[in-house]
């Protein structure tokens, strides 16, 4: 039985650097991926192969994007600069795939080779975006990160869980466990493609992605709600086209609002990003004077208490936040805002 493994992930030795023109560089780079006798997809390995060669290049691109950011004279950590890189990274054609036996002939190295370009007038734009777009970049980009060292560390270990099982009946349950490892593999392939169409500006089509991703993998229910929200506020299309369970709630809320009361909610955030405060107050006060429905309600006033703090009103944003939770306790968001209020 062979003991897979994964190959490091990042393999730096085939990457190049090359200035295409003044403003274009070219990045190779290439990642690669072990599997044999499991239950693993063979897809879904080569989509493990890619996402390492795109990490790897990503890698790179941040080299272009610290020097601008040093020429500009700007202060970003260093995360921002790894979201940054990530963004502005288009690969060019299709990646190259080549399957190799692996030393003892039971399994397979998939090896993926890809061509990205940089552009430095994207950098550019990247870096003149305000300081709330960055942000929400930011926290998607490490969501989905930590995502996939999540899953990595999760095949790893059922790897050597299978390679050390005794039985039949454990193989079995182990194989089991590595397909709903594929899935959730998938579902935060969506996950990423949804991020890039947000970052893109295809709001609707990022809607799509992140739907796919929570039917895939029912645990990244907050981030999706998270991620629709915010791709639905800034959208222009009507509500009524999004239909089942993913219709936008507030800012990572695992709760559905009735939809009498969603052109309330979805304004207040427009408001909120057009920094138009006092009128997406204004939306959240209907929420709060006309619903009956807890979850409703608490919606609004997690909403208007981020508000609240963003006009620098801490007192009464805390007040906001404890009333969300008064009318849901479930509600995390508001939690996690309150803590972060009371701890400073």
């Amino acid at each position: 039985m062979l003991k897979n493994f994964l190959i490091g992930g990042l393999i730096l030795a085939a990457s190049i650097f090359s200035s295409v023109s003044a403003e274009r560089r070219q990045i190779e780079a290439s990642g690669e991926y072990v599997f044999g006798d499991s239950e693993e997809s063979p897809a879904v390995a080569k989509e493990r192969a890619r996402v390492y060669a795109l990490k790897n290049a990503s890698q790179q691109a941040g080299v272009f994007v610290e020097s601008i950011v040093k020429v500009k004279n700007m202060m970003l950590t260093e995360d921002e600069i790894q979201t940054i890189s990530s963004n502005v990274l288009q690969v060019v054609g299709e990646p190259q795939f080549k399957n190799e036996v692996t030393a003892d002939g039971k399994g397979f190295i998939i090896r993926c080779k890809l061509v990205a370009i940089v552009d430095d007038d994207n950098i550019s734009a990247e870096l003149m975006k305000d300081r709330q777009s960055l942000d929400e970049a930011v926290r998607m980009n490490r969501e989905y990160e930590n995502r996939i060292r999540e899953l990595t560390d999760e095949i790893e270990k059922l790897k050597r869980d299978r390679a050390n099982a005794k039985t039949e009946s454990e193989i079995r349950l182990i194989n089991s466990q590595i397909q709903r490892s594929d899935k959730k593999f998938n579902a935060t392939r969506y996950l990423d493609l949804g991020k890039n169409a947000f970052n893109a500006g295809n709001y609707s089509i990022a809607i799509s992605y992140y739907r796919m991703a929570a039917l895939l993998d029912p645990n990244l229910d907050r981030v999706v709600h998270t991620n629709i929200t915010l791709a639905y506020s800034l959208n222009k299309m009507n509500y009524g086209n999004i239909t089942e369970k993913y219709i936008p709630t507030t800012m990572g809320n695992n709760i559905i609002v009735q939809p009498s009361h969603l052109d309330h909610l979805v304004r207040a955030w427009r408001y909120v990003n057009q920094k138009e405060y006092d009128l997406a107050i204004d939306e959240c006060n209907q929420v709060i004077k006309l619903d009956t429905d807890a979850s409703n309600v608490s919606s609004a006033y997690c909403i208007r208490g981020y508000i609240y703090e963003l006009k620098g009103n801490i007192e009464q944003a805390i007040s906001d936040q404890k009333g969300a939770l008064g009318w849901n306790p479930e509600n995390t968001t508001a939690r996690d805002y309150l803590n972060r209020l009371q701890s400073r």
